[in-house]
């Protein structure tokens, strides 16, 4: 199952119209390389959209996006190094590892479900 970073989701969304929008006053307009440029990048937007940005859930491990001081950036966290698991909301979740992290995704509880089940047959697998 995929599973959405949901500020990623919002900020490409809330981009894809503002490019949209500037796309329609540039036609408006008759400003024809503003606007091949604005649905070059309208359709990079969707490819973003619909590619980007997955969380994904490994035999071993987790591929997460968590905030950095430059943006939102991958890290792969291994099972063995999660200490908890806490659901805070529908869309909200952290997990404590070396560090701690705090997720946004569009299906939090699902996503919880089956964190908790890969990492429990993972240690089970390691007893």
């Amino acid at each position: 199952m995929k599973y959405k970073e949901f500020r990623m989701l919002i900020f490409s969304i809330i981009f894809f119209l503002a490019v949209s929008g500037a796309c329609v006053y540039f036609a408006l307009d008759n400003n024809r390389t503003k606007v091949i440029i604005g649905i070059i990048l309208a359709f990079t937007l969707l490819i973003i959209l619909t590619t980007k940005y997955n969380l994904k859930i490994f035999n071993d491990s987790t591929l997460i996006y968590e905030f950095k001081g430059i943006g939102i950036l991958p890290a792969l966290i291994e099972y063995k190094d999660i200490k908890d698991v806490t659901l805070l909301g529908k869309h909200k979740l952290k997990i404590k590892h070396r560090g701690q992290s705090t997720l946004y995704i569009l299906n939090a509880e699902a996503f919880y479900e089956e964190l908790m089940e890969n990492i429990n047959e993972y240690k089970k697998g390691a007893i």
